[in-house]
């Protein structure tokens, strides 16, 4: 056992003493010459976002350390079990790196390294697997993104301030589904909600006693971790800039209202009125700084309790903006805390600063109405206004406002209320305003209303009266709208008891029986519609007879019935006619036979131009003026003008447009002018002639609003007799308008031919000794009718040349394109320009050979363009053509409209002026070809022709449609025809 106890003592021994030993040994080793390199100052880090202890793929590891000599990476040297991406040095500081992959296991602790390395000698260092300062590189999965973080409060009127009571919302985005972590705060507290919709996430957190108020914006962390429990980056800072501060309570502002002590307006305030704000707070408060008033700190600042009163004494630093003052309330309370800034009172209340208040003008606050009445009835227009002392009632009848006068239908012009009673049917259309007038200027116009009146049928025209047997046969012309007529009949004038009889609106004629033969008997016509009816249509007379059983052509003279016709040389009565009466083709004649020596004896004392009026007063159908040839050359000779006047109508004819030399010629060159036998006549048309008339008023689609009469010039001589049918200046007929057509409802007077053709002639409305008369201008003889022809285009409705292009189409210059449609504003071709003009001289048309090669005897023009050349109107281009489908340029037009005022003799009146003198206004005068400006200025002068503006004539630009309405109407009204 001794033996057993001593050896274990000794190999106790001997382990010791290799223990002291070995150390020893080492030592020694280390300090001689030529051992391996020294490794010192190792580190270890990542270039990962944020956290350099972390690296996941993609991440750089970098191992730094230090050599006391110059050495080579050995094999083994390793970074997380891989060889070193990059080994670079400087000096004695040696780095490698690796880049992470998806090689790189996922362990959750440090990256290992071995470094490795040999000097210059070949001896190796030892190996070095931990670093000297103790950092380390953990190999991570990937980490949740957090971006788009922002922060806000409910806190009323101010997301970035919370206090207790309010919520504190944080949210942010992340690029994968997260969680919380027990690290995620705001304000040093866990969220009190934690949800998401998608990955937008929302944390709430409810500010209560604990937080504590700071004046520094609130803190958050946000901590999350996706599935695979990998953490984020810790995110303490918005994206957005969005914080929110922490605040005790803020005093709160009710109840604010601002007046003035402005006499008798509360509402405004000048220099030297107070303006004073009031508002409650919840608790004691102090004013502030930025507290202001209109811009300046208040003059007082008092309260009562909770009430407070600021005041402002507004002087000349105040400016008048018009709008209302402002202000700033900013109070703070006893901890200091400010209230959120108050702008606006809670009443409405407001206070403007005003200058010195002048006198307000009128305004409109109530306009009239449209208004529609029935013919005959009564309607009224309304107006309210405020600071008003006065009013004027205008009505634009088409030509624009005038003031109206309280003068029937009219009422109450200068009130507030304009009146119209007894309505006629052509105020319809008419627009109506007020002028409010008060101490200043501007006055107030109001709005304009339209009245619409519900006409009665107009008066239909009896057109004839046959008599017959027991019975007369009346025609009338049809009236638009009419249900049916009622025919009148009396053995005295003007006085009509009950209708006779009723028939429907669509028959223009009756047969009136059971009249005694031998009696006159009176008739009128009235149109019905509804519960409307016209007035009367005109009044004509007819005496039942027995009709014989063949009639004779050849006339059966009777007694003369006034030897001592009394005749009128310029006005003064001479007796010097004879009458006979005579029926011919049952037509009652009455023919006045001037003496010619009893004539020229009157005329031989009477200077140049003398008027000689012959009177036919008899109730005949026709009347006659009948002079012999030698006569009317003497009367020629002496520029005489010769009137045939009746009941119906004036035909008045220069002796110069007989032509007696020219018409003598036609009998035979040795025929004395003593032998040959002028006759003038107005006279009714026929029976035949007057169902032309009336076939060509349907198909014209015109009313026929006075009896058609035929005028006629002819030259006798034996059994041979001569029409003078067309004249070489306009001559006049002067019919009468019977009572109780309107004459607002004549609108032209035409021919009509005996093969039914209409043609416009200029027509114009004149008043004589208190009665009406349409005043027809024509170059030609045949029967003449006074219509009704109203036309209005949809498209001229707000058009410049509305009223012009409007009367043109009435009175049948001018043609529409279809559907109620002008196209104002399109060229016009020089085949169209020409037939307007031809028709508005109402000159007859030439149906015979073309004038131009280029126009066929078939082409719609033909006949217009033949007129317009016969006339010297136009003359085409050198090489024979007319180009009539070419548009025409305005100097082509105003050469045209030059020559037609030689027709109207308008062009006598103008005063000589040499052309540049009318042009030179107009910078494009230049433009104008030499051959037309004799003829633009004399358009010019008469004033038929403007430029398109006060410098601009155009010449070259094509001429529109509407400007060729307004040229039109202008030379007839310059020349004095309509």
């Amino acid at each position: 056992m001794r033996s057993y106890l001593h050896k274990i003592s000794v190999v106790f021994l001997l382990l010791c003493l290799i223990i002291s030993i070995v150390p020893a040994l080492v030592q020694t080793t280390s300090a001689i010459p030529g051992t391996g390199p020294v490794i010192t100052d190792v580190s270890i880090v990542s270039n990962h976002a944020g956290d350099s202890t972390k690296a996941m793929i993609g991440d750089t590891i970098t191992l730094s350390f230090t050599t006391d000599e110059p050495v080579t990476k050995l094999g083994s040297f390793k970074i997380n079990g891989s060889n070193p991406d990059t080994f670079t040095n400087v000096g004695n500081r040696y780095t490698a790196t690796h880049l992470v992959d998806s090689g790189d296991p996922v362990t959750g602790a440090p990256a290992t390294f071995q470094i490795n390395v040999k000097n210059a000698a070949g001896i190796f260092s030892l190996t070095v697997e931990a670093t000297t300062d103790g950092s380390t590189v953990t190999i991570i999965g990937k980490q949740p993104v957090i971006t788009d973080v922002s922060i806000a409060s409910n806190h009323a009127g101010d997301a970035t301030k919370a206090t207790i009571g309010d919520t504190i919302t944080l949210s942010f985005t992340t690029d994968e589904p997260v969680t919380k972590l027990g690290n995620f705060k705001i304000n040093g507290s866990n969220p009190d909600t934690f949800t998401n919709v998608g990955n937008r996430y929302t944390a709430t957190h409810l500010v209560d006693s604990g937080d504590p108020v700071t004046g520094a914006p609130a803190t958050f962390q946000i901590n999350v971790k996706n599935a695979a429990g990998i953490f984020s980056l810790t995110v303490e800072a918005t994206t957005d800039g969005s914080t929110v501060t922490i605040i005790g309570k803020q005093p709160v502002i009710t109840d604010v209202s601002i007046a003035s002590n402005h006499a008798g307006d509360a509402t405004k305030a000048t220099i030297g009125d107070t303006i004073t704000l009031s508002f409650t707070a919840d608790e004691p408060v102090t004013k502030l700084g930025s507290f202001k008033i209109n811009g300046s700190n208040p003059d007082t600042f008092t309260n009562v309790g909770n009430r407070y009163t600021a005041t402002h004494l507004v002087d000349s630093g105040d400016p008048v903006t018009g709008v209302p003052a402002t202000f700033q309330i900013n109070v703070k309370n006893a901890a200091g805390i400010f209230s959120l800034t108050v702008e606006a009172t809670t009443d409405g209340s407001s206070v403007t600063i005003i200058g010195e208040q002048p006198v307000p003008s009128p305004v409109i606050t109530s306009h009239p109405s449209d208004a529609t009445v029935d013919e005959g009835g009564s309607t009224t227009f309304s107006v309210t206004a405020s600071h008003a002392t006065s009013y004027q009632w205008q009505v634009n009848t088409g030509l624009g406002f005038t003031n109206i006068s309280d003068d029937a239908p009219y009422s109450g012009v200068t009130t507030t209320t304009l009146t119209i009673t007894g309505a006629t049917a052509d105020l319809n259309g008419y627009v109506y305003q007020v002028i409010a007038s008060g101490g200043v200027l501007p006055e107030a116009t109001s709005n304009s209303a339209i009245l619409t009146v519900n006409s009665a049928p107009e008066a239909p025209t009896i057109v004839s009266a046959v008599a017959g047997d027991a019975k007369v046969s009346l025609t009338w012309n049809l009236v638009d709208g009419s249900t049916s007529y009622k025919i009148y009949n009396s053995t005295t004038p003007n006085n009509f008891g009950a209708a006779a009889a009723t028939v429907d609106g669509s028959v223009n004629s009756s047969d009136v029986t059971g009249l005694v033969n031998g009696t006159t008997y009176y008739f009128v016509v009235k149109a019905v519609k509804g519960n409307m009816e016209s007035t009367n249509s005109n009044e004509v007379s007819a005496i039942p007879t027995t009709v014989p059983t063949a009639p004779t052509e050849s006339p059966s003279i009777q007694e003369p019935i006034n030897t001592g016709v009394i005749v009128l040389v310029n006005g003064k009565a001479e007796n010097l006619g004879t009458a006979t009466t005579a029926t011919v083709r049952n037509q009652i004649v009455t023919i006045v036979t001037i003496d010619q020596k009893k004539l020229e004896d009157k005329l031989a004392a009477e200077s140049q131009g003398a008027v000689i009026t012959i009177p036919v007063n008899t109730k005949s159908d026709a009347a006659v003026g009948e002079f012999n040839g030698q006569l009317v050359k003497y009367m020629e000779q002496k520029q005489a003008v010769v009137e045939i006047k009746t009941e119906k109508a004036t035909y008045t004819m220069p002796a110069q447009q007989i032509n007696i030399d020219s018409l003598s010629k036609q009998f035979g060159e040795n025929v004395a002018l003593q032998d040959i036998k002028i006759q003038i006549e107005i006279a009714a048309p026929l029976a035949d002639t007057m169902q032309v008339v009336e076939t060509a008023a349907v198909k014209g689609e015109f009313t026929i609003v006075v009896p058609p009469l035929h005028f006629t010039v002819r030259a006798i001589y034996g059994d041979i007799t001569k029409e003078v049918s067309t004249f070489n200046a306009y001559v006049e007929r002067t019919i009468a308008i019977p009572d109780g057509v309107d004459p607002n409802k004549i609108t032209t007077g035409v021919v009509i031919q005996e093969d039914g053709t209409v043609r416009h002639v200029p027509t114009k409305i004149v008043i004589v000794d208190g009665k009406y008369y349409a005043k027809v201008s024509s170059l030609t003889n045949s029967t003449y009718a006074i219509v009704l022809h109203s036309l209005e285009f949809k498209d001229v409705a707000q058009h410049w040349a509305k009223d012009a292009v409007n009367n043109m189409g009435s009175r049948m210059v001018i043609g529409g394109i279809g559907n109620d449609q002008f196209n104002p504003d399109q060229d016009i071709t020089r085949a169209e320009f020409a037939a307007i003009v031809v028709r508005g001289l109402g000159l007859p048309l030439n149906n015979g050979a073309a004038a131009f090669s280029d126009v066929g005897t078939s082409d719609w023009s033909s006949s217009a363009i033949n007129t317009a050349y016969s006339y010297q109107l136009i003359n085409g281009f050198e090489d024979g053509t007319f180009r009539p489908n070419d548009r025409i340029t305005r100097e082509q037009a105003m050469v045209i409209i030059a020559k037609a005022m030689m027709i109207t003799e308008l062009n006598a009146k103008l005063s000589v002026h040499a052309p540049d003198l009318m042009l030179r206004s107009y910078t494009d005068a230049a433009d104008a070809s030499n051959w037309a400006l004799t003829s633009i200025a004399d358009v010019l002068q008469a004033g038929i022709v403007s430029g398109r503006s006060s410098t601009i004539l155009a010449p070259q630009a094509n001429i529109t449609r509407a400007e060729v309405a307004a040229v039109m109407e202008r030379l007839l009204q310059k020349s004095g025809l309509i």
